[in-house]
């Protein structure tokens, strides 16, 4: 079974969320995520930095990370979160 991100499989939620936050959901899913069954994290990827993602070993900030919990989703910001993904 192929495992999708948490952004994928809630997406009236993280809309929802971004509506209320003033955060950009096209911009969420241009971003490069790294996830697992229980959190998907978004990462800032410059533009002109290539498709060779983290091969040049240059760090991508977290930009937004999604927990699955029993009662729901819950976000997490950073300090980069609105910096990068604000309307």
């Amino acid at each position: 079974m192929k495992h999708r991100n948490l952004i994928d499989e809630n997406m009236s939620e993280v809309e929802e969320y971004c509506r209320l936050n003033n955060l950009d959901i096209e911009k969420i899913l241009d971003s490069v995520m790294s996830f697992s069954f229980y959190d998907t994290a978004v990462l800032y990827h410059a533009p002109g930095s290539g498709k060779g993602g983290l091969r040049n070993e240059t760090p991508c900030p977290l930009l937004l990370r999604v927990f699955k919990t029993d009662s729901g989703l819950r976000f997490e910001q950073t300090e980069n979160t609105h910096k990068y993904l604000a309307m």
